[in-house]
């Protein structure tokens, strides 16, 4: 009997309103950020929503509130250093070798595929050999990060028997 009260007023209100009944953005705000080869727009708003009341019971227009995704992310790297990783895949050990100035602390953090934190260790040299010999084979991620945080690099490594 419900269902057909609803379907009823709904008709009927498409019918003899003349319109449809829509959402209308009422306020926004957002902003903008750039980079010098980068710009990111955003807004956010707010909507009138009309409800309707039929046997005490509230029937609201629903809306979809949209989803931030970020597709992609560019490496920034304002320093002059390199860095390889070899061999790759590996077996106990890799190694990196940082070309450029270096003047500070590297950290090196090693993630599992989950995200979860595997190994964190801190270096000088330009020339790091990591041992991983007690490692499952597996996929772990590598990330490499000075302590100005003028360098980043994140790099997938591959573990075998």
């Amino acid at each position: 009997m419900n269902f057909l009260k609803i379907s009823l007023f709904c008709l009927l209100n498409i019918l003899f309103s003349g319109e449809i009944l829509s959402q209308e953005v009422i306020g926004s705000s957002g902003g903008t950020d750039s980079t010098s080869n980068s710009q990111v727009t955003w807004s956010v708003g707010e909507t009138i929503i009309e409800t309707a009341t039929i046997d005490s019971k509230d029937f609201t227009q629903g809306y979809v509130q949209p989803i931030f995704l970020i597709v992609s992310l560019e490496e920034v790297n304002s320093s002059n250093i390199s860095l390889t990783l070899f061999p790759n895949p590996a077996n106990q050990e890799f190694n990196l070798v940082i070309e450029g100035t270096i003047e500070s602390i590297f950290y090196l953090r090693i993630t599992n595929i989950s995200g979860q934190l595997v190994r964190e260790k801190s270096f000088t040299e330009a020339k790091y050999t990591v041992n991983i010999s007690e490692l499952l084979p597996a996929t772990y991620f590598v990330e490499i990060i000075n302590e100005d945080g003028s360098y980043y690099n994140k790099m997938k490594l591959v573990k075998t028997h």
